[in-house]
């Protein structure tokens, strides 16, 4: 099936049809909305069992057919598929697009991982703050407002 209509036609059935549509059911096939384009023209039907609806919309069919689309989507992961996910595997869910599953690796398996040098967070300095007036850095003034260790108070101070 193909057709060729315009986005507001389509939008405008479907907005009719959708309330037969239920919330929550048992049966997959309600939780759809069937578009015939194959008696010449394009009708657009849904219902629940007891109310059925059923419009027709303007446009041009080029493959005359039948399909089913699915109007309700279920949540991307429930908890347990997420307690499922073995502790190598990540997740990566990016808007619009469809779930990733990749592999972790420890950061010495990445093939530039020599390049990476150990170091203190407090000693770590990018070559854009070197490059930053000494008025501008946060970090050093961060370490100087620092509060310094005071002695423990014991028996023998008293």
């Amino acid at each position: 099936m193909k057709i060729i209509c315009s986005k507001s036609n389509l939008l405008y059935g479907v907005n009719i049809v959708s309330k037969a549509v239920p919330t929550r059911t048992t049966m997959a096939i309600l939780e759809c909305i069937l578009i015939d384009a194959s008696a010449g023209e394009i009708k657009l039907t849904a219902n629940d069992m007891e109310l059925g609806i059923e419009t027709k919309i303007e446009g041009e069919i080029e493959e005359y057919g039948q399909k089913s689309i699915a109007t309700l989507q279920r949540n991307l992961l429930n908890v347990d598929e997420i307690l499922r996910i073995p502790a190598t595997k990540l997740l990566v869910n990016l808007r619009g697009n469809k779930p990733l599953l990749l592999d972790k690796m420890m950061y010495k398996e990445h093939p530039l991982s020599y390049k990476l040098k150990d170091c203190s967070v407090l000693e770590y300095n990018p070559k854009w703050v070197k490059n930053m007036p000494k008025k501008e850095r946060i970090k050093e003034k961060v370490i100087e407002e620092q509060p310094k260790k005071k002695e423990k108070l014991g028996w023998h101070n008293f």
